[in-house]
């Protein structure tokens, strides 16, 4: 089959039009890093009973004044393939108030809300990690 050139024609002009109005995305150049995204995390964490302790490290250049702690207690369940209706996970949120230079860390203590609950079905799996913090510029 053939294709009657008034038709390719007539077809050629809105194209034409089209590819003037495309804009392609431009890219940026992409750095691609291993370094945590907000320069301030957690490390050596231990939990006993409802006590849970570890360092908060400062990866930044400033001075990082005061943090907030984010604790999640997740409940795994034994079965996965047929959890049962009352997961007893929950998050603890902890304002703390630090100094910590740049490259430094500082330790930090706190206490769970609750004590984890003994129960066959499951085990608990904590973990922690800054939600937000506050820094200080280097002067």
């Amino acid at each position: 089959m053939r294709i009657p050139q008034s038709v390719l024609n007539f077809l050629a002009v809105p194209a034409v039009f089209l590819l003037a109005l495309y804009d392609p995305p431009s890219f940026a150049e992409a750095v691609l890093t291993t370094q945590q995204a907000s320069g301030v995390s957690v490390s050596n964490v231990q939990v006993e009973g409802d006590q849970v302790q570890g360092e908060i490290v400062n990866q930044t250049a400033d001075t990082v004044l005061s943090a907030e702690l984010l604790v999640r207690h997740h409940w795994l369940w034994a079965d996965e393939m047929h959890p049962g209706d009352d997961d007893p996970g929950w998050v603890d949120i902890y304002p703390l108030v630090v100094s910590i230079d740049p490259g430094s860390s500082a330790p930090f203590q706190v206490q769970s809300s609750r004590i984890a609950p003994q129960r066959s079905d499951g085990t608990f799996q904590t973990d922690v990690s800054i939600s937000r913090f506050e820094t200080v510029p280097k002067q």
